[in-house]
């Protein structure tokens, strides 16, 4: 997966249709990029966690909608209004160990992962990473935790 940076939201295609899911986008992956949007600015109305007034209309990009919809990576959600965040959301922290590999770890917030259909699509995702890490296709030096 490369970053959408200057088109804000690439999409992927992962076949597996959450339980239950009849609509094909439940199998499609939105992966944004929010850097070069404005953020909301500190100490406006709201300002929780780095996150207050100000920035971006998110329904530009189908938020808050998007996220019960399908699976929805989101690059610099610091860019988001408290108010368009996710109530439960899966957080991945990327680092550059001292070899200069990456560490990926993924932390479940607010009970992201109870859902099997979002285990599903998490497992759909790391088969495919670890699949394309083995073929080359991939950078080396990923650990995903």
């Amino acid at each position: 997966m490369t970053s959408p940076s200057y088109l804000l939201d690439n999409t992927y295609a992962y076949g597996v249709l959450p339980e239950g899911a009849s609509d094909p986008e439940a199998a499609v992956i939105h992966h944004m990029d929010l850097y070069r949007l404005p953020g909301p600015l500190p100490g406006g109305e709201g300002y929780e966690d780095g996150v207050g007034e100000g920035g971006f209309d998110a329904s530009m990009l189908g938020i808050p909608g998007i996220y019960s919809a399908c699976l929805c990576l989101l690059e610099w959600p610091e860019r988001l209004h408290q108010r368009d965040l996710p109530p439960s959301f899966l957080d991945v922290e990327i680092n550059i160990s001292i070899d200069e590999a990456r560490v990926v770890t993924l932390t479940p917030v607010g009970g992201w992962g109870e859902d099997s259909g979002q285990r599903a699509a998490l497992h759909a995702l790391a088969e495919r990473l670890q699949a394309g890490t083995q073929a080359g296709a991939a950078d080396a030096g990923t650990d995903i935790h």
